[in-house]
């Protein structure tokens, strides 16, 4: 019962906390009092005696998949009876998830156990709670989730889950708002129910979830360094025979990574690559434009105006082949403070994949037209991917079973960055009062699909994101789900669906007074649990 600080605390943007345990922490994880975005927490289970996690001041979308807190762990490995952890963890006034000022963060695979209070909200300073859960198992507490401060404009939502209190199952108290609401479906109750909570049943919402992440594969250990075949680091000469030479020894050995060290990489002309070829960069999580740590930073001038079908800047044609922990600018097509007579380019996607298992990872994108095309290649993952899109952020076409997931675009990731003047040397939009008309509307308002598939069949997309935006899912002859996606300042439907479609949505959200969905050609078939800011079931043919 001693107190002790947080096992794991960190400040700053994209902070990445995965694969852990902890067996008897009295506070597991806090990401700081300051504002943070993109922080991701991955598969992480334990007991933690007093506070689970602490996420305070989140915004730009943070994710939290696959955690477990119960008294058993440490109960099973050398500790006290598991009653008398759990009796501690009631006397302690214990917290699974304590929350304040989240914004729009999504949760999935989320169980508490054993504490006085699943999920607390306190009261808000900024702009109050709102997120998705999906998955939410709340077990053996007296309070399930106590709130206090939601957002006005979003609540929070949660589907497909429990929770079991012994008094108060879910308590909202804020009174701040019209539409500081809990969402709920499918979620199953023991205990008291208080406050603005709408619910809804329905046997479909668990049928519509997106797929578990999966793992990428592993290629084999033989590294490539592209400095070692003559690769300039300073971005002052092209590297496209450095890096094709290690791409080409990759492919001779069977397979390997071709590791980019971090620096500046001018990149002038394509690059392809074979079969179990993995290019590295030196970022391992999730990063935004501002980071303070770059990486290995592609300065990318080839593609301007070949389009969707253009050669892309890398491509991929073998099996178990991707692309991860880069950064990638097109220094070319970025936004300026004065545009007359500029526009910006809409070019050939960055990265190309046709094997199967083909994924691209943890890399942040800026002022790319498009980022990635997955064409063919069945089993395909997309994750951790952020950054300006200007056209697509993915696009797949003839693939089953991808996995579009924890996707996060934003505009503002072209203004009020100083690191875009250091890292380009270029006079790059940093005006944020004239952001909305220069990009967000004038831009991406108008071209941004963040998801596009064509013939494509069980594409699962969660955890995906857009600030500013035309839509988030353009399908064709496709079937997919989606869940937990959130959209803001978009200009259009949030769905699309031409010709043969077939879409499941659970929790999507979005502010703005658009339709949710548009609907042209004949056998489209969508059904939706909707839930922003008030709780809609949409189901029907076209």
């Amino acid at each position: 019962k001693t107190p002790f600080g947080f096992t794991v605390s960190g400040e700053g943007n994209a902070i990445t906390i995965k694969d852990c345990v902890f067996l008897n922490s009295w506070n597991g994880i806090s990401s700081g009092k300051k504002p943070v975005g993109m922080v991701t927490i991955e598969n992480v289970r334990g007991t933690v005696l007093h506070t689970g996690i602490e996420a305070e001041q989140h915004a730009d979308i943070c994710v939290m998949t696959d955690v477990i807190f119960s008294p058993s762990y440490w109960a099973k490995n050398g500790g006290p009876a598991e009653e008398d952890v759990r009796s501690a963890m009631k006397e302690n006034g214990s917290v699974g998830l304590y929350l304040g000022d989240v914004d729009r963060d999504t949760y999935e695979n989320v169980l508490l156990d054993g504490f006085e209070t699943g999920i607390y909200n306190r009261e808000a300073t900024r702009a109050g709670c709102s997120g998705s859960f999906y998955g939410l198992r709340i077990l053996n507490s007296r309070t399930g989730v106590e709130a206090h401060g939601l957002s006005p404009a979003y609540g929070i939502c949660v589907a497909c889950g429990e929770i079991r209190a012994s008094g108060t199952a879910i308590l909202n108290a804020t009174t701040d708002g019209a539409r500081s609401i809990v969402n709920t479906a499918n979620l199953e109750l023991t205990g008291s129910v208080s406050g603005r909570i709408n619910a809804i049943s329905d046997e479909r919402a668990v049928s519509a979830a997106a797929g578990k992440p999966r793992e990428v594969p592993q290629a084999p250990a033989s590294l490539f360094n592209v400095i070692r075949y003559g690769a300039d680091r300073n971005g002052k000469k092209d590297i496209s025979g450095p890096l094709q030479d290690a791409l080409d020894a990759a492919e001779a050995a069977g397979g390997g990574v071709v590791y980019i060290p971090a620096g500046l990489y001018l990149l002038e002309k394509p690059v392809s690559g074979g079969k179990n070829v993995c290019i590295q960069g030196a970022h391992p999580g999730a990063q935004g434009a501002a980071s303070d740590f770059s990486g290995s930073v592609l300065l990318v001038k080839h593609g301007k105006n070949l389009g969707q079908d253009g050669q892309a800047a890398i491509t991929l044609s073998g099996d178990d082949s991707g692309v991860t922990g880069v950064t990638v600018y097109y220094p070319e097509n970025g936004i300026y403070n004065d545009m007359k007579g500029k526009t910006v380019s809409s070019c050939s996607p960055f990265l190309r994949c046709t094997g199967k298992n083909s994924y691209f990872t943890f890399s942040c994108l800026v002022a790319v037209s498009r980022a990635v095309s997955f064409e063919g290649a069945d089993g395909f993952i997309a994750d951790r991917l952020t950054g300006t899109f200007y056209d697509c952020g993915i696009y797949a076409e003839n693939c089953s079973g991808g996995l579009v997931t924890r996707i996060h675009t934003n505009g503002t990731y072209l203004a009020g960055d100083k690191k875009n003047k250091s890292v380009l040397g270029s006079d790059w939009f940093n005006d944020m009062s004239r952001l909305g008309e220069a990009v967000l509307e004038g831009v991406l308002g108008k071209r941004l699909v963040q998801v596009s598939a064509s013939g494509c069949s069980g594409l699962s997309v969660s955890h995906t994101f857009y600030y500013g935006g035309r839509r988030l899912v353009c399908a064709e002859n496709s079937d997919l789900s989606v869940l937990c996606c959130e959209g803001a300042r978009s200009s259009d439907e949030s769905f699309v669906l031409n010709g043969g479609c077939s879409l499941s949505v659970v929790i999507s959200n979005r502010p703005n007074g658009n339709p949710y969905i548009k609907k042209t050609g004949e056998n489209n078939r969508a059904y939706i649990i909707m839930m922003n800011n008030s709780l809609t079931v949409y189901s029907g043919n076209a």
